[in-house]
This record gives C-alpha cells, structure tokens and sequence, in this order.
C-alpha cells in the first residue's frame, strides 16, 4: 500500500504542464483523459456540476459558490488548481482537503486506470499529472457521496480535462489576455477557448466582458442551445451591498473576501447558484447572505502580519490581476508607502504587471520562488528599473520579506504579490502554512 508521499511522488512523475517550460509542456487532449474517466467509471458523474473558466476570478467565485451551496446543506465538492501548501488542498469536500489515506489509495487506482488506457489505446499518449489529479478528484467525490462538484478549469476550457464532465452550469469569469502561448493573443481568441465549456442546453454565466469577449461567449451560448445570464445585464446588479436577481434581492450583504472586485465574483456566483437550483440543486435565499460572508479563499488580498509593518500578499499573476490590486491598495490602504516583493512565473507579462502596480508602488524587491517555472528574478528586477521604480534583487521570498520588514517606516505597507508560488512561500515564511507537503522533486 502506497503512502501519501509515495502517490504524490508518482503523480509529479507523469507530464506536467504546471511544471514544464512552455516550450516543451504535454500536449492538452480531451480523449486521453475521457479514456481515463470511463476506465475509472466516472462518467458520467454521479451529480450535478458547475464547472468555472476564465482568466482573473475563478478561485475566488468558485469558494463563494461552494460556500453558498454547502450553507444551503449540500455535501460539495471543490477542485481548484494550484495549491498552496499540499497538494491535497487542490481535492476538498465540505473544504475538508482528501485525506493522506484516501490520496494514496485513490491514487493507486487511477495508476491502474493509466495503465490499462496504455494498454489499450497507446496512441493517446501518455496521460498528464493534471489529467491524472482531475481523475483523483473525481473519483474523491464520487466515494464520498458529494451531491454537487464545483470544478475550476486549470488552462483554457476547450482541453482541459474538467471539459471530460458535462456540467449543468457554465461560469465565466473576467476574461483577459494571460497564457498567450497556449491560449491564443487575442482576448477573442482566448474567449473562444474558455467559452467551450458551455455545454449543450447548459446554462451559463458570465461576470462582466469587454464587448469583443461577450460576443464570443453569446455566440458559443446561441450555438450549443445554451440559456446565457449576464451578470450586471439582467442576471444580477449591485445596489451597494445588496444584490437583486430576476428570483430575489439580498440586501446588506457582507463578503467574506477583501477587495471591491469580489462583488463582481460575489454576483457571478449567486447567479450560478440559482442556475443551479434550477437543474435541481436548491439554493434557497437564506443560504444566499452565510454563504458569501462565509467564504474564504487564502492568498488573495490577504492580510498575513497586521505588523506594524503590516504584509499583504496576492496572487495577481497577470496584467488584469495587477491592476485589480493596484486598485485594491488605493482603496483600502490609501497614502501608506508600498514595499513590493514581486515574483512571477516564466511566461507571464511581467512588464504589464510592473506597468499596473509601478504608481502605486515605492519600492520593489525582486525574488523567484523556489519552483522549476519562476521567472528568474533578474528579468523581473529589469522590468521594474525599466519602469522607473527603485528596485533590487534579493533571492528568496522569505528573505525579501524580512529585508522589507527591516525598513519599518511609520507607515509602510508590504505587498507579496505574483504567482501564487510566491504568496505560498510568503505564508509559510510568516508562519500562516499550516499542514504542507515535504519537499519533492518535480519531473
């Protein structure tokens, strides 16, 4: 019998598109990961499915409406791709992470799953850590007896293998310009990819879209009989801090996440609770107000050290993210001297997400986390000194942290932000990890 380590090992074994340079990342497929679903007896799923894409937002409108279904006395299930400390966060029910014991077994089933789909279909090649993962997290649910599965796509929609599952209810959140290389360099282009997860005679949400991106989606929607629901167009406005629906209006609202932007994600997911509820899946109204002020979704705009000085950290890994926190700061730490410690992934717009932070910004501490795929942090400390801003290289993110706290201006304010690579390894530095993985060698 396999130990958690051991399954975990053989899993960063397999191809890892989370891991590999662009240039040489496993090609994506929906038939490899289908033959692995249906080797395992997982489609179609047992429960209904609200499946998420998009660019910014998905983890975050995915917490909101799991808690909103679990307040509402459903058994959930929730997968979300990356994690921050064990890779079991990325497999929850009820937010209960899979448990070491049921990770190695499942684990070791899905090994025997692989290699049967080896022996009878060789030319499908050779399934993925994330095709693999999503079989993990599957059959969890299915052993479990959750009565309705919220899955975050992981990379585009069109083929990824949450796309294997028929989901009642499509989610798109903001879509914006981010794994170009893969997606497409165009906002319609990538639409096009992540729209492909409304399925025929679905419902779909959609958060607000520049009107190239709405049009792609509506067309996708109108192509597949899909019913399309609009947030802010019908499906669901703001009025302060209520929101009114075409079913309900849910006034003095409180949000459990920080940040303006979250009423956005806060709208898009009552909306898609009550699509859900209309393919069966209640929702009541009174589940609608715990289920949003409950919700919790760590390393976004979260205060880790209330100082003084005080060290937030973000997880905003592309221009559109920046931007959003750049607003953010402004809004609830207005005239404090920001501090940045900045470290991103290989391929992302590390000039664009210098551009949206650079006037809110006083200083910047380059750095790379620990990870195959860090950009490394000469090309960020450039980035930053193109810009204008005083910047200087310092190799560790714990390290990074520390120096800034050392500068302890009357009111500084210390911003973790990049990939969430980064905003995992500034938790554990301030001690804010709890349960983590040892340390492995990805393939």
């Amino acid at each position: 019998m396999w130990d958690y380590v051991a399954a975990l090992r053989y899993l960063l074994t397999l191809p890892n598109w989370e891991t590999a340079q662009p240039d040489r990342a496993p090609r994506q497929d929906l038939e490899r990961p289908r033959a692995l679903y249906r080797a395992l007896g997982l489609l179609p799923p047992p429960y209904p499915v609200a499946i998420i894409a998009g660019t910014n937002g998905k983890g975050s409108t995915a917490a909101m409406l799991e808690s909103i279904l679990r307040q509402a006395g459903h058994c959930t299930g929730l997968y979300t791709q990356p994690h921050l400390h064990t890779y079991r966060e990325r497999i929850q029910v009820d937010r209960e992470p899979i448990a070491p014991e049921a990770f190695a077994a499942g684990v070791a089933r899905v090994r025997e799953a692989i290699a049967q789909v080896a022996r009878d279909a060789p030319a499908l090649g050779p399934v993925t850590t994330y095709e693999a993962t999503t079989a993990l997290a599957l059959l969890h649910f299915a052993e479990r007896g959750i009565n309705v599965g919220v899955l975050e796509v992981g990379l585009g929609g069109r083929l990824d293998a949450t796309n294997t599952v028929d989901a009642q209810v499509a989610v798109l959140t903001p879509i914006d310009l981010d794994h170009t290389r893969v997606l497409g360099d165009t906002p319609e282009a990538i639409a096009a990819e992540k729209a492909a997860v409304i399925k025929p005679g679905a419902i779909a949400v959609s958060a607000p879209q520049r009107p190239a991106v709405a049009a792609v989606i509506a067309a996708t929607a109108a192509a597949r009989g899909a019913t399309l629901r609009v947030v802010g167009d019908g499906a669901a406005r703001l009025e302060g801090t209520t929101i009114v629906t075409p079913r309900a209006r849910y006034p003095d609202l409180r949000l459990g996440l920080l940040g303006d932007h979250q009423w956005t994600n806060a709208l898009t997911a009552v909306a898609a609770a009550e699509a859900l509820s209309e393919r069966g899946v209640a929702a009541p109204v009174e589940a609608i107000a715990p289920g949003l002020a409950h919700a919790r979704w760590p390393g976004r705009l979260e205060i880790l050290d209330p100082g003084p000085p005080p060290v937030l950290v973000d997880g905003a890994h592309n221009p559109a993210g920046a931007a959003v926190l750049a607003a953010a700061l402004e809004h609830h730490f207005p005239g404090m001297r920001r501090l940045l410690v900045l470290g991103v992934s290989a391929d992302k717009d590390i000039n664009g997400i210098v551009a949206a932070l650079a006037s809110g910004v006083d200083r910047v501490y380059a750095t790379e986390a620990h990870q195959p795929r860090a950009m490394p942090r000469a090309r960020v400390l450039a980035a930053a000194r193109a810009a204008g801003l005083r910047a200087q290289s310092i190799p560790t993110v714990s390290a990074a942290i520390r120096h800034a706290q050392r500068q302890r201006g009357p009111n500084d304010l210390i911003v973790v932000a990049g990939s969430l690579y980064v905003v995992a390894e500034a938790r554990a530095a301030l001690g804010c990890a709890g349960p983590s993985d040892p340390p492995l060698e990805y393939a």
